[in-house]
């Protein structure tokens, strides 16, 4: 019966992230989409275990506490993406899967083992103990160590970057956007108590079993609800038609206690007087740090100042110097006054143009003439 169970919750996961995966540009949160595979695979493995075929891919054995490990990050990248506006991927947010190399470590072992050792291994642990334990104690350390953490730092986030005066404010008004986020916040608090009290009962009994259970729903239902809202509400579901919600005016402002107008006024002397854009390596940042202040608060100073992304600011420059090029210079090729503009690939320049003029650079080029004459 279990097997049959966790199988069902294997297909919704998967399916469920394919079709994030095919709707991709409706959510643009790529962490649910991990996140969706990542319990999809728990479950696989759930149901493998308990039908005792985990015996057949012994070489999948233990992959499940490096799955978890990895799942915790992936929670917080997730709820950090759909929080800030313009997330940015630093080489760093790497070490938050430190704990998930650490438990592929513990595993390491048992992998250079012979293909007889690691199914009798198997064998034993289907019979004797649960599916996500190792014979080693420090992998469950590990995990405990891991869930404690990803709990604690994922709260200290959530204090840090959202404005709670704001969300009590709108729950006081009974807003449809302080009953989305009193929603989220009591279902999340509730589900990680749920979570944390799991972890003291015995794998396999029936409190257990039924909260895991429930729990598997609850995640998915969650992060389904979490990844949707701004889009559902788009369709006016939870608000009325043309009444957006968006979550990011509940988060706190990194530009507070640092000189607003100052900051602009050397960014137009870079862009304008020094025309850093023409730079083709050009960042966020480079940007920041010519600045002194973090590529975070750079990416809202543009945002809030010039109502544009970092991306499309630095290239609306550069698509204004491509035009003046193209009047001044009528001979130059395209893809000269592409590389001449700042633009390091044509295909950018092509987007960049399109997006700013609505109109390719040939046909742009073309109108001028023809003004011209």
């Amino acid at each position: 019966m279990e097997q049959h169970i966790y199988l069902i919750f294997a297909f919704i996961f998967f399916t469920a992230g394919f079709f994030y995966l095919i709707f991709y540009k409706k959510t643009q949160n790529p962490f649910f989409i991990a996140l969706f595979f990542f319990f999809g695979y728990f479950n696989l493995y759930l149901t493998l275990y308990h039908n005792g075929n985990l015996v057949n891919y012994s070489y999948l054995y233990g992959s499940m506490a490096v799955t978890t490990s990895a799942a915790f990050p992936l929670l917080y990248l997730a709820i950090k993406k759909s929080l800030e506006r313009n997330f940015i991927w630093q080489s760093k947010y790497l070490l938050l899967f430190l704990p998930a190399l650490l438990r592929w470590i513990f595993l390491y072992p048992y992998y250079l083992m012979n293909a007889y050792d690691r199914e009798t291994m198997v064998q034993t642990a289907i019979e004797t103990i649960s599916p996500d334990a190792l014979y080693n104690d420090p992998n469950i350390y590990v995990l405990m160590a891991n869930y404690t953490f990803f709990c604690a730092f994922i709260a200290v986030y959530l204090y840090k970057r959202v404005s709670l005066k704001s969300i009590k404010d709108e729950v006081k008004k009974k807003t449809s956007n302080g009953n989305v986020i009193k929603t989220l916040m009591i279902w999340g608090i509730s589900h990680t108590i749920v979570m944390v009290y799991m972890l003291t009962l015995e794998a396999g009994g029936l409190i257990y079993t039924i909260l895991d259970y429930l729990n598997m729903v609850s995640a998915f239902l969650y992060f389904v609800f979490l990844s949707l809202v701004p889009y559902l509400v788009r369709l006016g579901i939870f608000s009325k038609p043309g009444d957006v919600w968006n979550i990011h005016v509940f988060t706190k402002s990194r530009l507070n206690k640092l000189d607003i107008e100052n900051l602009e006024k050397t960014l137009l002397n870079l862009i304008q007087k020094e025309k850093i854009y023409l730079n083709k390596k050009l960042s966020l940042k480079v940007l920041a740090k010519k600045l002194g202040i973090s590529i975070y608060q750079t990416s809202e100073l543009i945002n809030v100042r010039f109502k544009k992304n970092s991306n499309d600011f630095i290239n609306h420059y550069r698509v204004q110097q491509a035009m003046k090029l193209m009047k001044k210079k009528s001979n130059m090729d395209t893809s000269q006054i592409c590389y001449k503009s700042g633009f390091n690939t044509y295909s950018s320049f092509l987007r960049a143009f399109q997006k700013e003029t609505e109109s390719s650079p040939d046909n742009w080029r073309k109108n001028q003439f023809n003004k011209n004459d």
